[in-house]
């Protein structure tokens, strides 16, 4: 049994490769040259941290004023060092004087965050949203659904989150998404392992049967991945 699970463990390192080298082979100059980009975002440590803070906490809020807070608070804690001499002049700028014009700035910020992730970040508006998934689709490719800003700050915040859940489990689009349990509840706590287990039961069973009863377009109950923390 052993030799049969490493052969399978062997074979599945194979095709994982297979494909990596594949997918390098297709790729266009262009591609190449974000690839580049994104890796040196990522390997970073600082830039990575500010990257993940800027996309989970800065735009949850409509005050431009309160977004313009939360970002120098961002930069304050992880400043990134591998954006390029005028991405981290910008920043700068930003930093300096959204006090005093957070309302011309943020939209500008705003814009500008689009513009960098619109290659690997899909737009989150339904119609947006509907039409990738319906190319994927003809394509033959199953697009696990993730959304960016599962930080949230309080159970009001994990209800909206919820309802976001629910709603996209009744597109017939979309049949597979992934979830954070500190998405569903904010107080998790390590520490009250069963105190947060029967708090995030209620959500979970809620999530579960709209998988269940909200079949995709060829009739199959949706899939919900669990993330890791």
């Amino acid at each position: 049994m052993s030799h049969s699970v490493n052969t399978r463990a062997q074979r599945a390192t194979d095709f994982a490769s297979e494909l990596h080298n594949k997918a390098n082979e297709g790729m266009t100059r262009s591609e190449k040259k974000l690839f580049q980009k994104l890796h040196s975002l990522v390997v970073d440590p600082k830039t990575k941290a500010f990257l993940t803070d800027l996309t989970d906490q800065a735009f949850r809020s409509k005050n431009p004023w309160r977004v313009a807070k939360t970002v120098r608070s961002i930069l304050n804690e992880n400043s990134p060092t591998n954006f390029s001499f005028f991405e981290r002049l910008a920043f700068k700028l930003f930093y300096r004087f959204s006090p005093f014009f957070a309302p011309l700035l943020v939209p500008i910020l705003k814009s500008f965050v689009r513009a960098q992730a619109e290659r690997v970040i899909l737009p989150g508006e339904r119609e947006a949203l509907k039409i990738h998934l319906e190319k994927r689709k003809k394509q033959g490719i199953t697009v696990n659904l993730n959304r960016l800003g599962e930080a949230i700050l309080g159970e009001d915040e994990a209800q909206e989150r919820l309802e976001t859940y629910l709603k996209d489990l009744k597109e017939k689009e979309i049949n597979y998404i992934s979830v954070k349990l500190t998405a569903l509840y904010s107080q998790v706590n390590v520490l009250d392992f069963d105190g947060t287990l029967l708090a995030i039961e209620k959500p979970l069973r809620a999530l579960y049967r709209a998988a269940l009863d909200n079949v995709d377009s060829e009739g199959r109950p949706k899939f919900i991945n669990l993330d890791m923390e």
